[in-house]
C-alpha cells in the first residue's frame, strides 16, 4: 500500500498517523493526535505526495530492536529466547517490520497502557531494546527503507496485558547495564560480621533451591532464567546473570520489578515476607555471622536444639525416639506389600496424603473447602474432579457455628440430590484457643472410630499459636504433625493457609 492507503487503513481501525521527514521529525503539530484521529482530508493532504508515515503509539504499541547498539546477532538471539520461553506462537501473531538501520519493530494492539520504556541497554548506556507507547510514535512501512516482514496494518493482533508483559520481560533479559538494588536497610551487625553479608558469601548456592521451594521454575540448565509461580510461559527474572544477584522483571510478585536482589534479600522476601530484620535473626540462628565462622567457606549446619533447663538443676529427661522403619535395599523395597491407597479426589488426593488450599483474605477458601467436604461426603464431583465417597470430618476453627451450618446447607441444596446421605462430621472450635496437640487425642479417636477418610482443618494458623504461619521451622513442625495424623488415621488431611496481606516489597 501507499502511505496514504496505509494512513486511511489505520484511521479506519482507530489509529492515528502523522507525516514525518526523512530524519523522523514530525511535519505537523502532532500532540493532539495522541487522543484524536486525523480527518480524512488531513490524511490526503499529508500523504498525497508520498511523505513518510509514522504511527502514533498508544493502543498500538511497538518493541523497537536497535541492532546498531548491539552485536549483529541480537535479533536472532531475541527470537530464539522468545521461542525457548514458550512465546514462539505469540511472535507469529505480531506485525514485524525491518528498519533502514537493520533493526526491527514488533507491533501489536493492547488496551493496557504502555509508556516509552528503555528495556535493555549496553554497558555504554546506549539503548538496544525499547518500547514505543503513549507519548511516542514510530515510522512505519511503506516509508522509504522500511520493509514489512510479517502481518498487515489493517489487522494488527490484539495482545492481553499478560502477553504483552511476557514479551517485554524477555526483552529486559538482554539488558547489559546493572540495574539498581532496592533501598533495603542493612542487617543488624553481629560481633564480627553480619548474617546477611555472610549468607551472600556462602549461602548464594542455596538461592536456586530456595526459588524452587517457593514455586519458581528454572528455564535453562544453568538456572539463569526463572518463571514466577502461577505462569506457564515467559520469563520473570534471572539469577546470576549479574553475578550473585536475582534480577526481577515481573510486577506480579513480592519482589520489586526492575531491581536486583542479593541472596540474603531473596531469603528475606521469600522466607520472611520481606521482614529483613527477621531474616537477619533467622540467618544468625542458622550460624551465619557467628564470630567463629568469619573467613570460613564451609557450609554451616544449625546447632541441634537443646532441652530447656529443669528447675533445681536436674537434667531434662531425654525425649523418647519414635519407632522408625528399616532402611531397605532395592530388592527389599520391591518385596514390600505396599498397596496403592484409594483416591479421595481422583487425580488429586490419596488417603493418607495431605493437601493445602491457599489464598489471600476473602478469597472464598472456606467455601471451596466446604464444597470439597460435601463432595467427598456424598461422592459428587468437586471442581470437575471425581471423588470417592468417604466419611469426612471438618474442624471449623474460624466461622461461628451458625454461619458454617448455613454455608454447608446452601452447598448441599445446590449440588446434592434430595435424600442423598451426607457423611459429614463437624467439630466447631472457634474461640477455644486450641492447638493440634490439645485436640489430637479426641481427633484420632473419632477418626479411627468412624473411619474418617478425609480430615479438613480450617484455618492452619489457628493450630499454630506457638509459631508463625510463614516461618519455615514452625510450619515444618506443624506439617510433620499433620502427616502423622494422616498416617495413623489413614485419612487425607486438607488444611487452609492464608497468604500474607499486602505486597511484602512495599511494607517499608
Amino acid at each position: 500500500m501507499t502511505p496514504l492507503e496505509t494512513a486511511l487503513t489505520l484511521r479506519a481501525t482507530g489509529t492515528a498517523c502523522i507525516p514525518v521527514a526523512p530524519d523522523k521529525r514530525p511535519l505537523c503539530a502532532w500532540a493532539r493526535y495522541q487522543t484524536a484521529l486525523p480527518s480524512d482530508a488531513e490524511c490526503r493532504r499529508w500523504f498525497a505526495n508520498g511523505a513518510s508515515i509514522a504511527v502514533v503509539a498508544g493502543a498500538v504499541q511497538c518493541l523497537d530492536v536497535d541492532v546498531k547498539h548491539a552485536d549483529p546477532g541480537l535479533w536472532d538471539r531475541l527470537l530464539a529466547r522468545l521461542e525457548a520461553f514458550g512465546l514462539g506462537p505469540l511472535v507469529e501473531r505480531l506485525l514485524i517490520q525491518r528498519t533502514p538501520s537493520g533493526g526491527y519493530h514488533m507491533v501489536w494492539r493492547c488496551d493496557a497502557p504502555l509508556r516509552n520504556l528503555k528495556l535493555a541497554e549496553n554497558p555504554r548506556r546506549e539503548v538496544m531494546l525499547e518500547t514505543r507507547g503513549h507519548g511516542g510514535y514510530f515510522v512505519a512501512h511503506p516509508s522509504p527503507g522500511y520493509v514489512l516482514i510479517q502481518g498487515e496494518w489493517g489487522a494488527l493482533p490484539v495482545l492481553t496485558e499478560a502477553e504483552r508483559d511476557d514479551l517485554l520481560a524477555v526483552a529486559r533479559s538482554f539488558n547489559e547495564r546493572t540495574p539498581t538494588e532496592p533501598n533495603i536497610p542493612p542487617p543488624p551487625a553481629g560481633k564480627d560480621t553480619k548474617p546477611g553479608e555472610e549468607y551472600d558469601d556462602r549461602g548464594a548456592a542455596e538461592v536456586p533451591a530456595l526459588l524452587r521451594r517457593h514455586g519458581w521454575t528454572p528455564l535453562d540448565p544453568e538456572n539463569k532464567h526463572w518463571r514466577r509461580p502461577g505462569k506457564e510461559s515467559g520469563v520473570s527474572a534471572s539469577w546470576n546473570v549479574i553475578p550473585n544477584r536475582f534480577w526481577v522483571w515481573t510486577t506480579s510478585t513480592a519482589f520489586e520489578s526492575q531491581h536486583v536482589y542479593r541472596p540474603w534479600h531473596v531469603f528475606a522476601v521469600l522466607e520472611c515476607e520481606g521482614n529483613f530484620g527477621e531474616a537477619a535473626r533467622r540467618l544468625a540462628a542458622m550460624g551465619y555471622g557467628a564470630p567463629s565462622r568469619v573467613g570460613t567457606r564451609s557450609p554451616i549446619t544449625p546447632p541441634p536444639p537443646t532441652a530447656p533447663p529443669v528447675p533445681g538443676g536436674a537434667q531434662a529427661a531425654p525425649q523418647p525416639q519414635p519407632a522408625l522403619p528399616p532402611i531397605l535395599s532395592l530388592g527389599e523395597e520391591e518385596a514390600q506389600p505396599w498397596v496403592r491407597p484409594p483416591e479421595i479426589v481422583k487425580g488429586v488426593l490419596f488417603r493418607g496424603a495431605k493437601m493445602m488450599i491457599a489464598g489471600p483474605s476473602k478469597a472464598r477458601k472456606t467455601f471451596v473447602l466446604t464444597d470439597l467436604a460435601v463432595s467427598v461426603a456424598t461422592g459428587t464431583p468437586w471442581l470437575g474432579f471425581a471423588t470417592s465417597p468417604a466419611e469426612v470430618l471438618y474442624v471449623n476453627l474460624e466461622l461461628q457455628s451458625f454461619a458454617f451450618r448455613e454455608r454447608r446447607q446452601r452447598i448441599v441444596e445446590a449440588k446434592v440430590a434430595a435424600n442423598t446421605p451426607v457423611r459429614l462430621w463437624t467439630w466447631h472450635l472457634r474461640g477455644y484457643g486450641v492447638t493440634l496437640p490439645i485436640i489430637r487425642k479426641t481427633l484420632m479417636e473419632h477418626c479411627l472410630k468412624h473411619q474418617i477418610g478425609m480430615l479438613i482443618l480450617d484455618p492452619t494458623y489457628k493450630l499454630n499459636q506457638q509459631g508463625q504461619e510463614n516461618a519455615a521451622e514452625d510450619v515444618g513442625r506443624l506439617l510433620n504433625e499433620f502427616e502423622q495424623v494422616a498416617r495413623e488415621a489413614d485419612a487425607a488431611v486438607v488444611f487452609c493457609h492464608h497468604f500474607a496481606k499486602g505486597t511484602a516489597a512495599e511494607k517499608a
